[in-house]
C-alpha cells in the first residue's frame, strides 16, 4: 500500500475516533456546564445578604457534533434597578477541540470555550459605553481543572463615583472535593486603572493605576496555603482644586498557611451584609487561629518620591485551646518564632502629610509647615515610648521579636514585669483613641 493511502487511512481513522470522541465528550461537556452554572448561581445567591439579587437564567445548550452553542442571561437587581446581560458561549468538544487544533495544541481536553457577555439593559450599556462587556477563553480538563483568560472592557458609574479601566484575568482552578469553599489554582488579575470616590470626602477621588493582584492556593494535607502579591500606583485628586497627590507605589506580599477545614468554615461569612461581622464569624476566626497558622506579611510598603515606609509581620501560632490561655506565659508559649518590623521614613511621611493637607484645600506653605510639625511630634513621642521605638535622622523604627516564650523589643529582652507594664500602657493608649 502506498504511503499516501496509508496516510489517508490513518487520517480517516483519526477522524472517526475524533468524531466519536467529540460526540461523547459533548455529552460530558453539557453535564459539566450545567454543574458549573448551578455552582455559579449558588455563589450569586450568597450576595443577597448584601442587597444584591443575581442569577444566571434561561440557559440553553444546543449540542452539535464538534461544538455546542450556549446562551444565557445574567440578571441582577441592585438598589431596585434591574441589570441584564446576555451570554453567548461556543463550547468546542474534546478530546481535540477544533479551536485548539488551529492553534497547534494537541493535548486532549474535555472542552474549550469561547465566551462573550454583552449588555442588554440600557444602564449597563451606558456604564460600558456600548454593548460589549467581556470576552474570554476557557479550557476544561478531564481531571476537573478549569483555566481561563478573560478580558473586560472599562466601565464607569453614571455618577462618577466608581470607574474601572480595562482589566484582564488569567488563571486556573479546581474545586476541592473535600472542602466546598476552597479551590486550588493560581490567578493573575490586572486592572489598568481604578477610581473611586472617598466616602469621607466626596470631593476627593482615589485612583490606583496599573493594579495587579496575583497569587495561588494549594491544599497540602490538612493545610490551606495561599501566597499573594499586590502592587499599584496610588494617587488622590481633589475635584474642586484639581490638585493631584501622587502618594506612591503600594506593595503587598503575603503568605498564608492555615487549617483547611477551619478556612472552609470561615469563608461563607464573607457574604454577610458586613463581612465577618457576626458572632458566628468571630467564633470561626477564633477556631481558625486555634488550629495554628503561619502568616507572613513579607512586605506592606508605600514608596513615594521622598522615600519608602514599610511594615513586615511574621506571625506563627501553634495550635491551642483558648480556655487554657489564662496567663501571659501560656499566651507567649503559643507563638512560634515571630517578628514585627516597622520603618517609617520621615521624609516620605512628611510628603504624604503635605499631600493630604493640600487635598483638603490647605495652601502649600501651610501644608508643609503642618506636615513638619506632625513629623516632629511623632519623633518626640517615639523618643518617649519607653524603648518601643528607635529614632534616627531618617526614620522611626520598631522591631519586636517573640521566640521561646520571650519577647525582645529592638533587641532588648523584656522581663515579664516590663512586658506587662508596656501592655498596660498600650491598652491605655488604645482606650484614649476609643479602640
Amino acid at each position: 500500500m502506498k504511503l499516501s493511502k496509508i496516510a489517508g487511512v490513518v487520517i480517516a481513522v483519526v477522524g472517526v475516533v475524533a468524531a466519536g470522541g467529540s460526540w461523547y465528550t459533548g455529552k460530558q461537556v453539557e453535564e459539566r456546564y450545567q454543574e458549573i452554572l448551578a455552582k455559579a448561581n449558588k455563589q450569586l445567591k450568597s450576595l443577597e445578604e448584601q442587597g444584591i439579587q443575581a442569577e444566571i437564567a434561561n440557559a440553553n445548550i444546543k449540542r452539535g457534533l464538534f461544538s455546542s452553542d450556549v446562551t444565557y442571561q445574567l440578571k441582577a437587581k441592585i438598589d431596585g434597578k434591574d441589570y441584564v446581560a446576555a451570554g453567548n458561549d461556543t463550547l468546542y468538544h474534546g478530546p481535540l477541540p477544533l479551536n485548539r487544533l488551529t492553534q497547534g495544541k494537541f493535548v486532549p481536553v474535555l472542552a474549550s470555550a469561547k465566551s462573550k457577555l454583552a449588555a442588554v439593559s440600557e444602564d449597563l450599556k451606558s456604564a460600558f459605553n456600548g454593548s460589549d462587556i467581556l470576552e474570554g477563553q476557557s479550557e476544561f480538563s478531564y481531571a476537573g481543572d478549569v483555566t481561563a483568560d478573560i478580558k473586560m472592557k472599562s466601565w464607569a458609574l453614571a455618577d462618577g463615583s466608581l470607574a474601572l479601566g480595562d482589566s484582564e484575568y488569567a488563571g486556573s482552578f479546581n474545586v476541592n472535593s473535600k472542602y466546598a469553599e476552597l479551590s486550588e489554582g493560581d490567578f493573575d488579575f490586572k486592572i489598568s486603572s481604578l477610581k473611586l470616590a472617598d466616602d469621607t470626602n466626596p470631593d476627593v477621588m482615589i485612583a490606583v493605576d496599573n493594579l495587579e493582584v496575583k497569587g495561588e492556593s494549594r491544599i497540602k494535607g490538612e493545610r490551606y496555603i495561599s501566597p499573594a502579591k499586590l502592587n499599584g500606583q496610588i494617587s488622590m485628586q481633589s475635584k474642586s482644586s484639581q490638585y493631584v497627590a501622587n502618594l506612591g507605589k503600594l506593595t503587598l506580599d503575603l503568605d498564608l498557611d492555615v487549617d483547611a477545614k477551619a478556612m472552609d468554615e470561615l469563608i461563607p461569612y464573607s457574604n454577610e451584609a458586613v463581612p465577618f461581622n457576626s458572632n458566628e464569624a468571630s467564633k470561626a476566626f477564633e477556631n481558625l487561629f486555634s488550629k495554628g497558622l503561619d502568616l507572613k506579611l513579607k512586605e506592606f510598603s508605600l514608596d513615594n518620591a521622598k522615600g519608602k515606609s514599610h511594615f513586615n509581620l511574621l506571625l506563627g501560632l501553634k495550635s491551642f485551646n483558648a480556655a487554657e490561655l489564662n496567663d501571659l506565659n501560656k499566651i507567649l508559649a503559643t507563638f512560634k518564632p515571630s517578628s514585627l518590623d516597622v520603618n517609617l521614613n520621615l521624609k516620605a511621611l512628611e510628603q504624604l502629610s503635605t499631600d493630604l493637607a493640600r487635598l483638603q484645600g490647605v495652601d502649600e506653605s501651610e501644608a508643609v509647615a503642618s506636615a513638619q510639625s506632625m513629623v516632629s511630634e511623632l519623633v518626640n513621642s517615639a523618643k518617649q515610648s519607653f524603648g518601643l521605638a528607635k529614632v534616627d535622622a531618617e526614620s522611626v523604627k520598631i522591631n519586636i521579636k517573640v521566640e521561646n516564650g520571650k519577647v525582645a523589643i529592638n533587641d532588648k529582652e523584656m522581663s515579664e514585669s516590663e512586658l506587662q507594664g508596656l501592655m498596660f500602657m498600650l491598652m491605655l493608649g488604645a482606650g484614649s483613641l476609643g479602640l
